[in-house]
């Protein structure tokens, strides 16, 4: 038979971030409900709560629960997997992902008796570090995103997305992929929506099917809260006022779709067993890129800043952080039993909406329970003893507006008309040749980077405005500290050099170390600007002449145990350009054992920051041309979009606190090689 396959997950989330708490019983009656008679009309689904919104299902309606159960057991439906909190794993550390995972495994079987074969990857916010917890947890297949990880994989057969395929992980592990497709569910909404006509529709739908053989195609893969009822964001847009009878037309559209010759609707497992076409089926393939390290589902402007850096993000991701560094330093001298109600916590803490567009009721109250999470786990552990440090003899000369330092490791040229930033950075164990620092205006032929490219500054976008920049003449205060050199300095922030308007002021410290081969880079901030479009600083720009431009790499840890390396072999740029007017940035690495490397085969930079300290996520700009690299690093602690604009602080005045150290080392693994 010549059949397109369909398949549908309806995901349901009572954390939604913009539906209040005295909304949950209303979008049970209105959502939840009719979902379940979708079902009984013999409409086979998949559905996908978190383990959290079974909690709070049953203790307001229990005979949804007991109704889904009775489903679940005739095999009418299927639970898919998704973790006791709806969390974006490449945003959480590796630990939190694996409790996240045993937690909601633990919760689907108190609740419903029932175990989960096949998971959804939340928010479609995928990395390769995150099938080993899928894996642990039993998963046979994860179900995601097709399109956005297709744009940067043009070897990839078009064919294959209507087939399962293996997705890679950063180590040996491999699972199937089932694909949901982002265009397809928005269309299915639009028809909900009254977009689109049940004619166009079905139109649509008989286009994927196959002219031979089988085809597997997902119908629909999104929220079911936005059926029959609208949170407050929408109320006063027209696609957002209530429409009654939506779930009317879903089922109309089922009921159709059932009188298609040659098409049939399948629960999301089935595609695992009746696929039988092994030309375009099964391929290992790796769902990541270097342009995408971590794809999101739907279009550009819904990224992973939306949970990392937007609206109030960064600074509850830092609290969380500090509770995970607390929970870890506990869970050493206490029993499990102990510390596992404070890991569930944890995850409750790191959903996704309390990120996005959580209403304010709600985030007074998140922003208390996090506070009473932080003192629970508070703890005072012994001060490290610090060993004594041999002085070392430090060289300075000093030649115009330079200053040059050097020790028996390192030798660094700072740029003191430009607020301290590094011209250049020798690491002698490492190469003779510095390795980051500055590239000067005309260093490039293309005149897309004809600017000047520092190493080390600050580049904060504010609307309406000039970039502002920490770019002026300094004269930094040089002494010791325990044996090492300080070189300090505080300097005023400038709207632009012409008008020499202050904004406030950043106090800048640079350690380098006694006998050790690293620097620390330490900013204080205390800024008077209106909410900042972007906040970018630590920028790494490496010198192209030290590095070997075909076994270029970048590599981080995103949610898994093991870092991901990304090789720039094969890439011609990754741009780091706002997408539109309200979205400052298209995506960022996760960071989240606070390390990033950047290198070649023989040799890489290593820049580590303290995520409890400030929650940055980095990003990487790189561009190819003719027998040279552009390729650079920096952190971000805050980015636009809709979130932001939903949580506008109207506050002049913002404080933060950065640091990160940069180190170098020579590239002994063979494995590390292996995969360059």
């Amino acid at each position: 038979m010549d059949n397109l396959n369909l398949y549908g997950i309806f995901y349901l989330n009572l954390m939604f971030s913009s539906i209040g708490v005295e909304d949950r019983i209303t979008v049970i009656k209105k959502c939840y409900w009719p979902l379940l008679g979708l079902i009984e009309k013999g409409f086979r689904i998949g559905v996908q709560p978190s383990g959290t919104t079974l909690e709070i299902i049953k203790d307001l309606d229990s005979a949804w629960i007991e109704k889904f159960k009775e489903l679940l057991k005739e095999r009418k439906c299927e639970l898919i997997g998704d973790g006791y909190s709806h969390i974006i794993g490449p945003l959480v550390p590796a630990e939190v992902n694996k409790y996240n995972h045993i937690l909601g495994l633990q919760t689907y079987k108190d609740v419903l008796r029932e175990r989960p074969r096949i998971a959804a990857v939340t928010e479609n916010a995928y990395s390769s570090g995150l099938i080993e917890y899928f894996i642990e947890s039993g998963y046979k297949a994860i179900i995601m995103d097709w399109n956005n990880p297709a744009q940067f994989h043009p070897e990839w057969k078009k064919e294959w997305r209507y087939h399962p395929q293996i997705a890679l992980g950063n180590t040996a592990k491999k699972i199937p992929v089932i694909w949901s497709n982002c265009i397809a569910f928005q269309k299915f909404q639009r028809y909900v929506n009254g977009v689109l006509e049940l004619d166009e529709y079905l139109a649509y739908i008989r286009s994927q099917k196959p002219q031979k053989g089988e085809r597997f195609y997902m119908l629909y893969g999104s929220d079911t809260e936005i059926f029959d009822f609208r949170t407050r964001r929408y109320a006063s847009k027209i696609e957002g006022r209530a429409v009654k009878g939506e779930w009317g037309k879903i089922s109309k559209l089922f009921e159709a779709l059932s009188r298609e010759e040659n098409i049939r609707i399948i629960l999301p497992s089935e595609v695992l067993d009746l696929e039988k076409d092994r030309k375009h089926s099964f391929k290992e393939i790796r769902l990541e890129s270097p342009e995408d390290p971590i794809p999101v589902k739907k279009q550009e402007k819904y990224n992973i800043t939306r949970w990392g850096l937007s609206g109030n993000s960064i600074d509850i991701n830092t609290k969380c952080y500090q509770v995970y560094n607390n929970l870890r330093e506990l869970a050493k001298n206490r029993l499990k039993n102990e510390t596992d109600p404070l890991w569930k916590e944890l995850c409750f803490l790191w959903a996704s909406d309390f990120r996005t567009h959580i209403e304010k009721k709600r985030l007074e109250e998140f922003r208390s329970r996090l506070s009473r999470m932080l003192k629970k786990t508070e703890n005072s552990p012994a001060l490290p003893l610090l060993k004594p440090v041999k002085k070392e003899k430090f060289i300075f000369k000093r030649s115009g507006g330079r200053l040059s330092v050097e020790s028996s490791g390192i030798k660094i040229v700072f740029n003191l008309s430009k607020g301290l930033v590094i011209d250049s950075m020798v690491f002698k164990k490492v190469s003779v040749e510095p390795l980051l620092g500055e590239l000067p205006h005309g260093y490039f032929d293309d005149i897309r980077l004809g600017a000047d490219f520092f190493s080390c500054h600050t580049v904060i976008g504010i609307p309406g405005k000039s970039q502002m920049t920490d770019l002026i003449d300094v004269r930094p205060k040089i002494f010791y500290k325990q044996n090492n050199l300080v070189i300090s300095c505080k300097m005023p922030f400038l709207v632009s050099a012409r008008h020499q308007v202050s904004r406030g002021f950043i106090e800048k410290t640079i350690t380098i170390f006694s006998h050790k081969n690293e620097v620390e880079l330490d900013y204080l901030f205390h800024l008077m600007i209106p909410d900042p479009v972007s906040w970018r600083t630590g920028f790494i720009t490496l010198k192209p002449e030290a590095f070997d431009g075909d076994s270029l790499y970048f590599a981080c840890h995103n949610g898994g145990k093991n870092i991901e390396r990304f090789s720039l072999r094969n890439v011609n740029s990754i741009d780091k350009d706002p997408v539109s007017l309200m979205v400052s940035a298209p995506s960022a690495l996760g960071n989240t054992a606070g390390l990033l490397e950047l290198g070649d085969a023989k040799k890489k930079i290593l820049i580590e920051t303290d995520m409890s300290q400030c929650a940055s996520l980095p990003m990487i700009h790189f561009r190819r041309l003719p027998g040279t690299f552009f390729l650079r690093s920096f952190y971000s602690l805050g980015e636009i979009d809709d979130t932001t604009f939903a949580q506008v602080t109207g506050k002049e005045i913002y404080k933060a606190h950065f640091s990160m150290t940069i180190s170098a080392k020579k590239i002994t693994d063979d494995n590390n090689k292996a995969y360059l």
